[in-house]
Order: C-alpha cells, then structure tokens, then sequence
C-alpha cells in the first residue's frame, strides 16, 4: 500500500492506472482497510510542516458511507467553512430560483434599493444578472472590508460593495473572477425575495425544509452579518448530508448544474482571479457555487464536454466534491491554517484511486 500511495504523490503513477470494478463484501472491507492505512501514513509521505488532524468522509451511489478520522478530528468536530460555505449558499439560492423566489435572469436592480440608474452615466451593473453573480461573472471584483466586518449591516456592506464596483469596466458575463463579495449580493437578493431581513431566517428555512446543517450556523464574522462566501461553521457529518442530497438531487434541480457549465463558453474577455490555479494548478471554471474540476487547456477555451466533478476547497484546506460519473461524493474536514487550499485537495487526490474503487462497492 505504501508504495502505491508514494508513487502517486510523486506523481509517478497516474489517478486512470488503477483499476475499477465491482466487488464483494469480503473485498470491500479490504479496500477500506487500505483507505484508513493510507489516511494513517499520509504525514509520513507527504511533506507538510505542522500536522493537521482531519476526518474523511465519503458515501456512494449505493448508500455506503465510509469514515476516517486520523488524530483528534472526528465527524462532529465544528470546523470554520472558508470557501466551503460557497457550495452550500449557492445551493440555497438554486433551491429558491427552483421554488419561484427567484430567476437566474433576475437583476438586483429590480430588487434592491441602492442598485439604481444614474442618469449621466450608465453602469455595466446595470445588465448583471442572478446568473453572473453565481458564477463570479457579474463585475464585483472590487472586495471591500466590510464582508468581514461585524460592525457593519448586511444590506449596508451590499451597499459598499455596489459602490466600489459600480462603474467597473467589465461587461456582465464575460470576464471571471473569483471573489468573495458576489454572493452577498446574491443573498441580499433572496432575503428581499422572501421578505427576511436576515440570512439567518433564509437558511434555516432551508435547513428545515432539506433537514440540512442541524448543528451548523453562519456565524462569521456575526450571525446577523454573515460572509456568505465563507463565514460558515459547520460540521463533518452536516456537510456530508448535504453533499449525499446534493448528489442525489434533492435540493434543486439538476438542470442549474448544465446550465452554469453553459455560460462558460460566454467568458471570452479574460479570467481574473483563481486560486485553484495559483495553488493547485489546475485551470477549472466557476460555477453556481462550486468549482467545475475540468481544466481549461486552451484559455478562454472552455471544451470541457457534460458536468462530472464539481467542488468547493476552503482556504483552510477543507474539501468538499461531488464525482456524477463514479457515483462519489465526500469531505475531508480539516482546519490547516489560513493558506491550507490544496492539503484537503492532495490528500483525496493521493487516495482517488482507491476510493473510485470503493465506489463500485455495494
């Protein structure tokens, strides 16, 4: 098992080399035996400078549920989301474009009161769409402070950032950059279509009607003025709830899924900001709240054929994914410190193998 794991982190052997199949109980256990032993001797074969106790959690299309806990982590810990939170309140937008509350070709300048017209001088914001603000394509690229300033209101840190975007020089769907102020604006948006004058009232109508994140919260930097790209808490075992709904098509419609791919192919004036491809090195496009895993080996060429990985890494090394075509989808919890993208990322990765075996498990 060790020299399996070594080459793959040396990148020696390649994810497709190992092979797939069904498989008994008696061989089940055995591929399960090796993801724990795997999972136990990671620090020794990857070079990480401080260790960062984590837990695994993975399910597939047949209902099973592996986890992997290595050092004090378990499936209960209370973990602070970073970027992981974008997956989930991307989720709870598409869930209210599913129920009527909203459209993907609504615009917050019907919406909401500061998004106004000027007379002299017309903004590019003016066009932006529910759509491009999901997929980081609206112009909001200018971050202000205040996302992560408890002092300041919800609606008057959406005030903020229209202010530092609104004569941005970026037409609506044609340029991509990561950020974390869009979706403030997307939950501004879905507070006004359902009368809530908090976040907190939006989410917990969804975790009730989904019976999602029972022990989990957006509660920074405050409950009443969340980071809504990234303040949650959450915990293992909630995340790994939602993603089994997610995958299994209980939230919202898979149709947002085809259609956030289908407005790739319309970014055609640059790609801005990504740290999966400053960190990881892969060139992967945004979707509706999760990263499309397909890289982009032509810029600006977006070819990647049909949704088949998506995923939602933290900053602070949590991974979150979703695999449609081997019926595969899991966390790995984590905090590593703020800078800690890819070691969630590496450690799925170095293990891909023999969980795409497990897959095929009943």
């Amino acid at each position: 098992m060790k020299w399996l794991l070594l080459l793959l982190m040396t990148g020696l052997l390649p994810l497709s080399g190992y092979s797939e199949g069904t498989c008994d109980a008696n061989e089940k256990l055995a591929i399960e035996s090796n993801i724990i032993e795997a999972l136990n001797d990671y620090r020794k074969w990857y070079d990480i400078s401080t260790w960062h106790p984590f837990t695994l959690l993975v399910g597939n299309t047949h209902g099973s549920k592996l986890v992997v806990s290595v050092g004090d982590s378990t499936a209960d810990t209370a973990y602070e989301s970073a970027s992981t939170a974008k997956m989930v309140t991307g989720a709870v937008i598409l869930r209210l474009i599913d129920q009527g509350h909203l459209s993907l070709s609504d615009k917050p300048i019907d919406s909401i009161s500061f998004w106004h017209r000027y007379r002299y001088r017309r903004s590019k914001l003016d066009d932006v769409e529910l759509r491009h603000i999901l997929n980081f394509t609206a112009g909001l690229n200018a971050e202000n402070l205040c996302i992560y300033n408890k002092s300041v209101s919800f609606k008057d840190c959406v005030k903020k950032i229209y202010n530092w975007n609104k004569f941005t020089g970026v037409v609506a769907g044609t340029y991509q950059s990561y950020s974390n102020t869009s979706q403030q604006v997307a939950g501004l948006m879905a507070m006004n279509a359902l009368g809530e004058s908090r976040w907190a009232d939006v989410f917990n109508r969804f975790k009730a009607e989904t019976g999602t994140f029972n022990n989990s919260v957006y509660s920074i930097p405050s409950i009443e003025s969340p980071l809504l790209a990234g303040g949650m808490v959450w915990t293992g075992n909630d995340y790994f709830d939602f993603l089994k709904k997610y995958y299994e098509g209980k939230l919202f419609s898979s149709s947002h899924l085809l259609s956030a791919e289908s407005e790739l192919v319309k970014i055609t004036k640059g790609i801005g900001v990504s740290p999966i491809k400053k960190i990881i090195g892969q060139d992967w496009r945004y979707g509706y709240g999760f990263w499309l895993e397909c890289n982009v080996e032509v810029p600006l060429e977006y070819n990647c054929a049909g949704v088949t990985r998506i995923s939602s890494p933290g900053a602070y090394g949590a991974y979150p994914f979703i695999d449609y075509p081997k019926g595969l989808y899991g966390i790995l919890s984590i905090k590593a410190g703020m800078g800690g993208d890819p070691e969630g990322y590496k450690i799925v990765e170095s293990i891909q193998p023999l969980l795409n075996q497990w897959a095929s498990c009943q």
